[in-house]
């Protein structure tokens, strides 16, 4: 597997050349666009140079004349009136595999990086700490990078990517599937470890705390309800047409939130919602970390990965991650890894299998949960795990379409797609989508 060392010059690119991230707000963010960071490691082949030759092209990429930044921008939002999750998106971004990298240095340097971009060797060779020269945003991006190159199934065009999955359409259903594999780098095989022999009936109890602070939550979205967007993707029952779409996570929405849709907007917060704490439901590992913005606040995006039965993940969103943790870090079951985002998003989880690159089951948390940490749930009303899933069989026979032009895949009838007054109100209010504990 090779990088080119293109790409950390690109990296300085992305972030401007003093290695400073720059969050710029954007009214209305779906999802990451193609040129995601993670889509570049997956579309290019590279090598980095021998240390000291890295080093010095960083440097001189550093004294170059000043280059307009090009800003990560990513931002979520939680949707009103009825929950909204806009995911992270990262603007275009050069090639690593053309000369692009290069064109901010002159004379010499850029020579010698023209033919560092071209030459490749081997990253195996190389112990010296590519990223010691960034920090902050850029040094994640920077050791993501790097790990991805050397095992990730996403460093080689040649290795099995989720972009493969696109190769029998055609037209703009390729098109509408490349955007979703973009538009989602965390899920559907961005890890090295897969469960074997995933039994449906059969999935273990992983999750052996629970994942936020119950007695500051307020109600809980239903597995495969219509709150906030389709949310499906790589699974056996995402549609490509957009005919019949389904959330398969669960929104949380704090205590005090009035129930009414048409007070949303009106009625004060009864605590502050960025004191909701998060805690690791087992002992696992964090990765796939995205950072972002929301309403003027940085927020992360991440999985934790059990250690006990590799291949499963759980997701957490909108979460402000504890700044002694990074991508990487062991975390054991119970301790707090963040606190929720920003006073205006609802708390979420999600937990996926992932079988293979291609392919994963979307699970509700209670399906992993143990006895203990479903009892938290059963003193609030949860009688059964069931309580709180749509069926496939359910859902498919009530569809509910969405919009497969947006990269969001926004539900009709939602005020992002064909807005309808009825819809809001019943997808906020009605118990066909939550489980209402308060």
């Amino acid at each position: 597997m090779k990088l080119l060392v293109g790409l950390l010059a690109c990296l300085a690119l992305l972030v401007g050349c003093g290695g400073d991230s720059t969050f710029t707000p954007k009214e209305v963010i779906d999802k990451t666009p193609l040129t995601s960071g993670t889509k570049i490691v997956s579309e290019t082949r590279a090598a980095i140079s021998t240390p000291t030759v890295a080093e010095s092209l960083t440097t001189a990429i550093n004294k170059a004349q000043p280059v307009p930044k090009t800003v990560i921008v990513a931002m979520q939002e939680t949707t009103t009136p009825t929950p909204r999750v806009v995911e992270s998106d990262l603007r275009a971004t050069p090639s690593l595999g053309s000369s692009t990298p290069c064109e901010v240095l002159t004379g010499d340097n850029k020579d010698k990086c023209q033919d560092m971009v071209k030459n490749a060797t081997d990253l195996g060779d190389i112990t010296v700490d590519l990223c010691a020269s960034f920090s902050g945003v850029a040094k994640d991006m920077c050791e993501e990078m790097v790990k991805t190159g050397t095992d990730s199934q996403h460093g080689s065009g040649n290795s099995p990517g989720m972009s493969d999955q696109c190769a029998e359409l055609s037209g703009d259903n390729k098109i509408r599937c490349e955007k979703e594999i973009a538009n989602d780098p965390i899920f559907g095989g961005s890890g090295s470890n897969y469960v074997k022999n995933y039994d449906p009936n059969n999935i273990p109890k992983i999750a052996k705390f629970n994942f936020s602070e119950l007695d500051k939550l307020g109600r809980m979205s239903k597995f495969r309800s219509v709150t906030g967007h389709d949310f499906s993707f790589n699974t056996s029952e995402y549609d490509i047409a957009g005919t019949s779409c389904r959330s398969m996570k669960h929104y949380m929405i704090p205590v005090g939130a009035p129930r009414k849709n048409a007070l949303v907007h009106v009625t004060p917060h009864t605590f502050e919602w960025m004191s909701i704490k998060f805690f690791a439901p087992a002992d696992g590992v964090i990765g796939d970390v995205i950072h972002s913005q929301s309403h003027g606040e940085p927020e992360q995006q991440f999985t934790i990965e059990s250690a006990e039965y590799p291949g499963y993940y759980f997701g957490f969103y909108h979460v402000k991650l504890d700044p002694n943790l990074r991508g990487g870090s062991p975390v054991k079951a119970g301790q707090q890894v963040g606190t929720l985002g920003n006073e205006e998003s609802y708390a979420e989880i999600s937990v996926e299998a992932r079988v293979n690159s291609r392919q994963i089951h979307l699970l509700s948390f209670l399906q992993a949960a143990t006895d203990e940490v479903f009892e938290e749930y059963k003193a609030r009303g949860v009688n059964s795990v069931l309580d709180v899933i749509i069926t496939r069989e359910e859902r498919d026979a009530n569809p509910i379409a969405c919009d497969r032009n947006s990269e969001a895949g926004w539900f009709e009838g939602s005020y992002k797609y064909k807005a309808s007054e009825a819809f809001m109100t019943w997808a906020f209010e009605s118990s066909d989508n939550w489980v209402f504990f308060d």
